[in-house]
């Protein structure tokens, strides 16, 4: 497949951009098949609608952005691949929690974890937010991404040459 590319970093940049489509396209799935199927209490209106396709584009985006740096190439061993994937999901997942109970000289270690719990919380108190704040979370959370993906695509080329 790298050869039809013309590159391997070729390859692997498709290959994140269409996984980066297919994860829109389920995000978009995931926001309208309730509500097609009336699964709601009420009709959410078109606002809650947007803050949702958008939080669950980000998520899609912020998932295979940081699954990204344990493909093949870069991490040899499944075994060490899927440990690191785990580990990675576990943290994004438990980082207000990790957040809390960290000493205060670390607190701000936690920045650094994947901004999935930000993501979840904001759409969650959605209502209680400011759109600015919603905002700043989800573009927080695309350019994580992009920043993982970054940094992914140059231990990438390094590792190539």
């Amino acid at each position: 497949m790298p050869l039809h590319a013309g590159s391997v970093l070729r390859f692997y940049g498709a290959k994140l951009l269409l996984i980066g489509m297919i994860g829109a396209a389920l995000a978009c799935f995931a926001t309208a098949y309730p509500v097609l199927l009336n699964r709601f209490d009420r009709p959410p209106e078109a606002s809650e609608l947007l803050v949702a396709l958008t939080a669950h584009i980000a998520l899609a985006w912020l998932g295979s952005a940081c699954a990204f740096p344990f493909n093949t190439r870069l991490v040899p061993q499944r075994s060490v691949s899927l440990t690191g994937l785990l580990l990675v999901l576990a943290l994004s997942l438990a980082g207000y929690g990790l957040r809390n109970e960290l000493p205060a000289a670390l607190k701000g270690a936690a920045r650094i974890l994947p901004p999935a719990f930000r993501v979840m919380d904001a759409l969650l108190r959605f209502g209680q937010m400011r759109p600015g704040a919603f905002a700043a979370v989800m573009l927080f959370a695309v350019v994580y991404a992009l920043a993982v993906s970054g940094i992914a695509w140059r231990l990438l080329k390094r590792r190539l040459f």
